[in-house]
């Protein structure tokens, strides 16, 4: 009886982790066969041109990135090992960890951190293999891309030197990071175009995601099912959408090229495909974005924060602070306001600190190319007028429901430390006095400025 039990509760226990757990399909062939068909295209179009940068070069020919974690060369492989010893450093498995705020464990995980790094890296040995990281005999763009991955997680740990990260770490304005997360940082700032001292969308989610479809690097690793479980499908979420926001790249891609040749019906052919395939898109955030997916407790308190910086850098005897990555700086939300003809959500400074150079090589591309404010009354206009409605109306349906989700989750108390998102971090550099409830408000009325733009 006890063995049947035992059964009967793995049987369970599997059947609530499937129906938790969001398991993305396999990489998509399309992608390769899609690519293939737009090399013809880019000398039609410099929005195929820039596209197929994104995909070719960051991507290693696909989109979302192909990234590898193995097989990295000698002088590389060190800082695996270390990611994989700070991962129980940093979790912490209560709730309460008040006697931490003094920062006694941020100063234990930052020290062991610094003896690993300083033992194990050989750092002119890492400095001549990124420095010739663009023959791709000495390291392949996949291999790049996973170590990008791990070395901001571990410029993420070291920053906060706990999780949940609390407020005499949010406090730190400059933090010095040791050469061996330094110099590395400095090569991936210049190799993928970006300025940013925080990890990235495409660092920190994008390329976090292994060729099983799992991430690689887990911060509650430690913990229990249902922190991990939380952190797992928040990580696919991002990387779903984008996998299947490929066709939507395609499609936007394909009507431009035509709408400039003067081939309107094959335009509203694409047009259509669009707003088809944008409703998996939205589907990938509300299917995922809930309490029955990513628990909104611990998501407040044990995987935001850890993505958030709020520090900087001293430059001109001025300190640059940069408040962290954002869900907004994901391709395919900057992709169809620029197709769409729509304000930029970020400013030019914000966008060249967050976002990789060719990413916002293709979508100044798209605004370029914007042709929706350029349609008359004839029969086809009419349509494709119609159209661009259809990708409004789904647009500022998913900018509304992200709004309704969102609530439950910010909201969520975290004593331990002060509010903290990517917004709320420039609200509160403006005015370092907000409270919770002004950040919060301030937050919502950023959501509902951009919903009213969404026109």
């Amino acid at each position: 009886m006890t063995f049947i039990i035992l059964i009967l509760s793995a049987v369970l226990l599997f059947i609530w982790r499937m129906r938790h757990t969001y398991w993305p399909t396999s990489r998509l062939d399309k992608t390769v066969a899609d690519v293939d068909s737009l090399r013809k295209l880019q000398n039609e179009h410099d929005i195929a041109f820039h596209f197929l940068g994104v995909v070719e070069s960051d991507g290693d020919g696909q989109w979302p990135p192909k990234v590898s974690y193995d097989a990295w060369p000698a002088a590389l492989m060190p800082y695996k090992a270390i990611w994989n010893d700070a991962v129980p450093l940093i979790s912490d498995p209560r709730n309460n960890i008040y006697g931490n705020q003094y920062g006694y464990k941020i100063k234990i995980v930052r020290d062991r951190l610094k003896m690993l790094l300083t033992t194990s890296v050989a750092l002119s040995k890492v400095n001549e293999t990124l420095s010739q990281a663009t023959h791709r005999n000495v390291l392949s763009q996949r291999q790049y891309n996973g170590f990008c991955c791990c070395i901001a997680f571990l410029r993420h740990t070291y920053r906060w030197g706990t999780n949940p990260i609390i407020t005499s770490a949010q406090r730190e304005r400059v933090i010095d990071f040791p050469d061996e997360l330094a110099l590395p940082w400095r090569h991936i700032q210049r190799h993928f175009g970006f300025t940013s001292e925080s990890g990235t969308v495409m660092s920190n989610f994008l390329l976090n995601i292994n060729e099983h479809g799992n991430p690689e690097h887990v911060i509650n690793q430690p913990l229990s099912q249902d922190y991990r479980l939380s952190e797992f499908n928040f990580y696919c979420m991002f990387y779903e959408m984008e996998r299947l926001s490929v066709p939507v790249y395609h499609a936007m891609i394909h009507a431009i090229i035509q709408f400039n040749k003067g081939e309107k019906s094959l335009c509203r052919k694409h047009m259509g495909h669009l707003n088809e395939t944008f409703d998996k898109v939205f589907d990938s955030l509300s299917g995922n974005m809930h309490n029955g997916k990513m628990l909104h407790y611990v998501w407040m308190r044990h995987i935001q924060g850890f993505h958030a910086w709020g520090t900087g850098k001293i430059e001109n005897d001025a300190i640059i602070t940069y408040s962290g990555l954002s869900g907004g700086h994901m391709l395919i939300i900057q992709a169809l306001d620029a197709f769409t003809g729509l304000p930029p959500l970020f400013s030019t400074n914000d966008l060249e600190n967050y976002i990789p150079r060719r990413q916002r090589d293709f979508v100044s591309s798209l605004q370029r190319s914007c042709f929706r404010w350029s349609l008359g009354n004839s029969e086809d206009d009419q349509v494709l007028k119609a159209q661009f409605q259809g990708i409004i109306k789904r647009l500022k349906r998913f900018r509304a429901t992200h709004r309704a989700r969102a609530l439950p989750y910010v909201t969520v108390d975290a004593p331990e430390r002060t509010f903290m998102t990517t917004t709320a971090a420039s609200i509160q550099a403006e005015n370092p006095k907000s409270s919770t409830e002004d950040s919060v408000k301030e937050i919502f009325e950023f959501l509902d400025d951009r919903l009213s733009q969404t026109k």
